[in-house]
């Protein structure tokens, strides 16, 4: 092929401009009325209560404490996402939600510049290969090659699913591995252009975009799935060709080289450490049952990006059923067939409307980490922030054949672009009002107890610590709803326990009951975690809470196995600091260097920090 097989068309740049300029705009203007809405969810440990993103001035030492916040001996953590947390943190003087949101929307924004490039790159390549975009269906006209960029960029801007990624202000980290994905991706697809038209620096563009997706890594490891989008481009569009036979080699060659350290480590270490029982026994489901869920998570993902009805998309997915068998429920093993199906439509298309190949290739190597053995939640939207656009591209390729059904393709497109704009504009504002969202998502999933947990510390907040106010009850009813739902954590009985807490009333006991009950039973993930340390500390910053039941809630957790030593740390500053309590500080220490002797690194940095508060005989104990 010769360099002008692959020449932009006169006026394109301009138009990209152009039309980025309007979509930004559009986009700008769409996400506007969400821009006031709180912290939520995973926001709250990750950014209100992590003091180290919490930067007063922007400085060198600053930067740096930000860019640890998550590291640790076994991961240099997300310092490029937590970093610009920290400025946005420095620069708003505190805690400011909208800093912190339109932060997000600048990052997507840019990100739509970038996704018209690509998307633009891509229709140039296929067009001038192939001359058409489907079978039997004639390729655009290359002037009209922006037009369709941009109306593909558009709607995955504006798909109201990117909401709950967009303002979701922690998701900062999958936007930003997205950022650097797709410059890679650009400047992959341009290398290799190069290499196709025997033209210079091709293999430097190459080297080039593995860089940016490295940097990428930075922000959040899903950036590593660069790696399968280029390999999908190669199956589809480049085909790894190249002007001269040593650059064909030594491309299948590196490929090859990748694939089979991949599936080495996928094999000997990947699988090996997540079917382990320790591995998901903070789960209240197995490795095996979340492969098989998967099988129905990925039907559910396609149906939200081509049919994005606001009902269907509740943010919560923590009630979403687990499937426990190929056939229980019988949707799993429809899913599998559909994914089978679907796959096996990539490889018979594949050279046939390589576009479409593509854009099926590319979703489900979107989720080639979130749907595998990992030990991660079912279902989250914002796993498809980049995966919404294969979708889409893979779709638009259909639109010529629109005209043989008597379904005029402009006047179409147009529909959906303005029901995306308004489905988008309604979720954004629903997101911009905590207690409107809290209530859609309480009436579209009233199993879930995140939702239920939401509306009830809404309405803590507007009780105004008062338990006569009609608001405090209102709260209570939330916080038991959410208590009572099957398989709920012990987090609905910490809410109850704060609540009353906070307004001074005396906490039931029923609620201590149940939430020592739950200790006992349930798994002990992150959040039951994070509400057990919030509860003990909530009495050592002074807070009315039983010290009796404080009591009985160590020795529960003592008598686990798998309690980590981590979660006896907090009983271990209350035993330290309040004269009341019923717990002994050596029994706590010596259960403590009992869970923790396997890490000695750990064991130093808590005598460290029991020296510097000035508990020099209990650092001793702990080290001994």
């Amino acid at each position: 092929m010769n360099q002008e097989v692959f020449a932009e068309h006169p006026g394109a740049r301009w138009k990209l401009a152009v039309a980025w300029i309007l979509i930004a705009t559009g986009t700008a203007i769409l996400f506007w009325p969400g821009i006031s809405g709180p912290f939520t969810f995973d926001d709250i440990p990750n950014i209100t209560e992590q003091p180290a993103v919490h930067a007063e001035q922007i400085t060198a030492s600053s930067l740096k404490e930000a860019g640890g916040a998550f590291s640790s001996r076994f991961s240099f953590g997300r310092p490029l996402a937590t970093i610009t947390l920290a400025i946005d943190h420095a620069r708003a003087g505190g805690l400011d939600t909208p800093a912190f949101k339109q932060t997000n929307v600048l990052i997507h924004i840019f990100n739509t510049l970038l996704v018209l490039i690509l998307v633009y790159q891509l229709l140039n390549f296929a067009t001038a290969a192939s001359g058409r975009l489907a079978p039997a269906a004639p390729a655009p006209q290359s002037r009209h090659l922006p037009i369709w960029a941009a109306g593909i960029t558009l709607l995955w801007a504006i798909h109201p699913l990117q909401v709950s990624t967009v303002l979701y202000v922690i998701q900062r980290m999958e936007m930003l591995a997205v950022t650097f994905t797709l410059l890679a991706l650009i400047t992959y697809a341009y290398g290799r252009q190069r290499q196709i038209q025997g033209r210079s620096a091709g293999w430097s563009l190459v080297a080039g975009s593995l860089v940016l997706a490295g940097i990428g890594f930075l922000a959040k490891e899903t950036a590593v799935l660069f790696v399968a989008f280029a390999l999908c481009l190669e199956l589809t569009l480049f085909r790894f060709r190249a002007r001269d036979q040593a650059t064909m080699s030594a491309l299948k060659s590196a490929y090859a080289l990748i694939l089979l350290s991949g599936l080495v480590i996928f094999l000997f270490f990947v699988i090996p450490a997540y079917i382990q029982p320790e591995a998901y026994q903070h789960r209240d489901f197995s490795w095996q049952e979340r492969l098989l869920t998967q099988l129905r998570v990925l039907p559910l993902y396609l149906s939200q990006i081509l049919l994005p009805l606001l009902d269907r998309m509740s943010f919560y997915y923590d009630a979403y059923p687990v499937s426990t068998s190929l056939f229980d429920p019988f949707t799993t093993f429809l899913g599998g067939l559909l994914i089978l199906g679907l796959l096996s439509l990539a490889v018979w298309l594949r050279h046939r409307a390589p576009l479409i190949a593509l854009g099926i290739l590319w979703f489900f190597a979107a989720h080639l980490l979130t749907s595998n053995i990992f030990s991660l939640e079912l279902v989250f939207e914002h796993r498809n922030y980049f995966a919404v656009l294969p979708v889409l591209l893979a779709t638009a390729c259909l639109i010529p054949y629109l005209s043989r059904i008597h379904v005029p393709p402009r006047p179409f497109s147009i529909a959906v672009m303005a029901l995306f704009a308004i489905l988008m504009v309604i979720r954004s504002a629903t997101w911009g009002d905590p207690l409107n969202r809290a209530m859609h998502h309480v009436s579209i999933i009233p199993d879930s107890e995140r939702a239920q947990l939401d509306i009830g510390i809404i309405y803590g907040g507007m009780s105004d610590s008062n338990p006569a106010s009609p608001f405090y009850q209102f709260a209570v009813r939330a916080f038991n709803n959410a208590s009572e739902l099957p398989y709920s954590s012990p987090i609905p009985e910490h809410a109850l326990i704060l609540l009353a807490a906070t307004a001074g009333a005396e906490a039931d006991e029923d609620w201590w009951h149940r939430f020592i009950s739950k200790l006992e039973t349930r798994p002990l993930g992150a959040q039951s975690q994070r509400a057990t340390r919030s509860i003990v500390l909530a009495r050592v910053d002074s807070l009315p809470i039983d010290d009796e039941w404080l009591a009985k809630t160590y020795q529960t957790l003592s008598q686990r196995q798998e309690t980590p030593a981590s979660l006896l740390i907090p009983f271990l500053t209350y035993a330290l600091q309040v004269e009341e309590t019923e717990l002994d500080v050596g029994e706590i220490l010596t259960e403590v260097a009992r869970r923790a002797a396997n890490d000695p690194d750990q064991l130093q940095q808590w005598a460290e920090e029991l020296i510097a508060a000035g508990y020099h005989e209990s650092a001793r104990i702990l080290m001994q």
